[in-house]
C-alpha cells in the first residue's frame, strides 16, 4: 500500500492553481480568489487542520503588497484512523483580500499547502495575478447577525440562535475539545459532544446554511444564578486580598498596633462599626457609580483617582497620618469621633478610600459583573466585597487569640511603628508620581514644596524627637527621586487612538493594548515583572505586535469606551488582536500567563 501511494505521489499531475480578481471592496482592499484543483481523491486542510496536517499559507513576493488572512470555506470532517482532521477533498476555493500599491500590474506570491492521500506531501508554488486596469466595486456576503449563545450540558455544548436554518456545522480553533463528527443540528441549535469538561470558552467558526462563517469566541453560558454567585464569591476573595495590597497594609498595621496597646472592651460593637464603615463607604461608592452610569457616563473601578484634587487630598491625608503617627501633631477629636466605635467606623471608611486604587485577583471580573448587571446583583457583589475587606480587622478585634500574633508593647513595638512609616513614605511618593502625570510641572512642584515645607515646620515646632520625622522625609525624597527618575524603556509603546486601531485592523495587523494607569498598583507591578521584561518583549517581537498603551491616569472618554466595548470595568485590562479576533484578559500577570493568552 505504501509503495502504491509513493508511486502515486510521484506520478500525480502538477497542481492546478488559478488566481483571479473579484473586485474592490468598500474599504479599498482588492478581493481575490484562489482556486486549487487537487488530484482525484487527495485532500488538503482547513485553517485548523485538526489532529494532524497544516492549512494553506500564502506570502507576497511583490514588494509593498499586504495580504489579509486567507478566508477558508466550510471544510468537511476527514477521518484518518483514530485521528479527526478538517479539510477539502479534490478542490477548494479560497478568498484572499489584499492591499496593493498603485501602478502595480502583476503580483507574485508564494503559495504553500499540504496534500494527503495515504502519504502527505508538502507542496509550494509561485503563483501570479494580473491586475486589470479597472476593477468592479463589490460587496461580499456578511455573516448573519444573529445572537449566538453557548450552553454547557452534562457532556455536550449547545450552540443556539433565534432564526431557523436548514444546515449548521461548527469547526473549532483548538483540538481535543469536541467530537465534531457526532454533532447533531436542528433548526435553531447545534449540539456538539464534549471530549473534555475543562472548557473555558468556545472558539471556532459556525457555518449556517450557505452564509459566511460566524467567528465565535463565546464564554460558556451558565445560569444567571451561578454567574452571580461566582461573582459574589470572587468579590469576597478579592476583598480579602485587598488587605495585603501596599496601599492598605500600613493602615491595618497601625490599627492593629493601637488595638494591642489599648485592648478593646466592646469588641463586638467596634467590629460592627468597622464593618459598617467599610460597607457604608463601598455602597456609597456603588451608588455614585450607578448614578453616573444612569447619566450616561462611562467609568470603572478607581475612577475617582483620575481627579487631581482627590490625589492631592490623599497626599495631605497620608502626610497628616504620618505626622500623627510620629507624634508631631496631636489633633483632638470631636467628642462623637473620640468614642472607640466611631473611631472604628472612620477607620473602615479610610480603609475603603485607600483600597480603591487596587484591583486584587478575582476582583476585576466581579466588578465587571456588578457594573454591567442588575443593581440587585451589583448590591450583593459590593456587600460581599465589603465583607472580605472588613473581615481581617474584624477578626483582630473580636478574637483575643489573634492578638498573640501581634508584637507586644515596648521597644519592638516602636521598631514596628518605624517600619510602618516606610509604608506611608512609599504611598505618598507613589501619589506624588500619579499627581505629576495629572497637573503641569510648575503646579506640581509648588504643591510638593508646600507639603514638604509644612511637614518640616511642624516637625521643628513639635516637642517630639526629630530623628524619625527627618529620616521619614529623607526617605520620601529619596524614594520620590527614584520614582520620578525617567527610565529607559526597552520597547516602543504607542499611545492609544481609535484611528490607529482602525488602521491596524484594516491591515489585519496584530496588536496588544495595555490599558493602564499610574494609580493602578497592579498595572505597575505587571509592567515591572512581566510586560517590560526582555522575555515579554521577545514574545511581542516574535508575534510582530504593535504595542499600544491606553493610559487611563486622567479621564479619557475614548479609553472608557474601549473598556466598555470589551465588557471591562477595571484595570489592568489587556486586549490582544491576532489579526482576526480579540482576546481580553487582566489581573496579575506572569510570563506563562501572557504566553498562554497570546498563543
Amino acid at each position: 500500500m505504501l509503495l502504491v501511494a509513493f508511486c502515486s505521489a510521484i506520478a500525480y499531475a502538477a497542481p492546478r492553481i488559478s488566481w483571479s480578481v473579484l473586485g474592490t471592496l468598500p474599504n479599498g482592499h482588492v478581493l481575490t480568489q484562489i482556486h486549487h484543483q487537487l488530484p482525484q481523491g487527495w485532500h488538503t486542510y482547513w485553517k485548523n487542520p485538526g489532529d494532524s496536517g497544516q492549512g494553506a499559507r500564502i506570502s507576497p513576493i511583490t514588494p509593498e503588497v499586504t495580504f489579509g488572512p486567507i478566508e477558508f470555506p466550510k471544510p468537511s470532517v476527514i477521518p484518518a484512523g483514530p485521528l479527526v482532521t478538517y479539510g477539502y477533498t479534490n478542490q477548494v476555493t479560497y478568498n484572499l483580500p489584499m492591499l496593493t500599491p498603485p501602478n502595480v500590474a502583476t503580483i507574485r506570491a508564494s503559495f504553500e499547502w499540504l496534500e494527503c492521500l495515504e502519504l502527505c506531501i508538502q507542496k509550494d508554488a509561485t503563483i501570479a495575478l494580473s491586475l486589470p486596469p479597472t476593477m468592479p466595486a463589490i460587496t461580499t456576503p456578511q455573516p448573519p447577525r444573529l445572537p449566538i449563545t453557548a450552553k454547557k450540558n452534562w457532556r455536550s455544548i449547545s450552540l443556539m440562535w433565534p432564526t431557523p436554518v436548514k444546515t449548521a456545522a461548527f469547526f473549532p480553533y483548538h483540538n481535543q475539545q469536541f467530537s465534531i463528527g457526532n454533532a447533531k443540528a436542528s433548526a435553531t441549535q447545534l449540539r456538539v459532544p464534549l471530549i473534555t469538561q475543562a472548557l473555558p470558552a468556545i472558539e471556532g467558526e459556525l457555518f449556517l446554511d450557505n452564509h459566511p462563517p460566524i467567528a465565535l469566541n463565546l464564554p460558556i453560558q451558565t445560569s444567571p444564578f451561578t454567574t452571580a454567585w461566582l461573582a459574589i464569591l470572587g468579590a469576597f476573595i478579592g476583598g480579602l486580598l485587598l488587605n495585603i495590597m501596599p496601599c492598605v497594609l500600613p493602615i491595618l498595621g497601625i490599627k492593629a498596633l493601637q488595638l494591642q496597646q489599648r485592648p478593646s472592651t466592646t469588641k463586638i460593637t467596634n467590629a460592627l462599626h468597622y464593618a459598617m464603615g467599610v460597607s457604608g463607604s463601598l455602597l456609597a461608592l456603588y451608588a455614585v457609580l450607578l448614578l453616573l452610569k444612569a447619566s450616561g457616563s462611562v467609568l470603572g473601578w478607581g475612577f475617582q483617582l483620575q481627579s487631581p484634587i482627590i490625589i492631592q487630598g490623599l497626599i495631605v491625608l497620608f502626610l497628616g497620618m504620618m505626622a500623627i503617627h510620629l507624634s508631631i501633631i496631636h489633633l483632638p477629636l470631636p467628642s462623637w469621633a473620640s468614642r472607640p466605635s466611631n473611631t472604628m467606623w472612620l477607620s473602615g471608611v479610610l480603609t475603603t478610600v485607600i483600597a480603591t486604587p487596587c484591583t486584587a485577583p478575582f476582583l476585576g471580573s466581579a466588578l465587571s459583573v456588578a457594573l454591567f448587571q442588575s443593581p440587585m446583583v451589583g448590591l450583593l457583589i459590593f456587600l460581599s466585597l465589603s465583607m472580605g475587606l472588613a473581615l481581617p480587622m474584624a477578626l483582630i478585634i473580636l478574637i483575643p487569640r489573634v492578638g498573640r500574633w501581634l508584637p507586644k508593647s515596648g521597644a519592638w513595638n516602636q521598631r514596628i511603628k518605624s517600619w510602618l512609616n516606610l509604608g506611608f513614605v512609599a504611598t505618598i511618593a507613589w501619589l506624588m508620581w500619579v499627581l505629576h502625570a495629572q497637573i503641569n510641572p510648575r503646579a506640581w512642584l509648588m504643591f510638593v514644596c508646600i507639603c514638604v515645607g509644612t511637614f518640616f515646620w511642624l516637625t521643628l515646632k513639635s516637642n517630639a524627637k526629630k530623628t524619625a520625622p527627618m529620616l521619614a522625609m529623607a526617605a520620601l525624597v529619596i524614594v520620590g527621586a527614584l520614582i520620578m527618575r525617567p527610565s529607559a524603556s526597552i520597547s516602543t509603546w504607542h499611545p492609544y487612538s481609535k484611528q490607529h486601531i482602525a488602521q491596524l485592523e484594516a491591515k489585519y495587523s496584530p496588536y496588544f493594548i495595555d490599558v493602564t494607569a499610574k494609580w493602578c498598583i497592579t498595572c505597575q507591578t505587571n509592567k515591572l515583572t512581566v510586560l517590560n521584561t526582555p522575555a515579554a518583549q521577545s514574545l511581542f517581537k516574535q508575534k510582530n505586535l504593535a504595542l499600544i498603551q491606553a493610559d487611563w491616569t486622567n479621564r479619557s472618554p475614548n479609553i472608557s469606551a474601549l473598556l466598555t466595548t470589551h465588557g471591562q470595568a477595571s484595570i489592568p485590562t489587556y486586549i490582544y488582536f491576532d489579526g482576526q479576533r480579540h482576546v481580553v484578559f487582566g489581573n496579575v500577570l506572569s510570563h506563562n500567563k501572557l504566553k498562554e493568552h497570546l498563543k
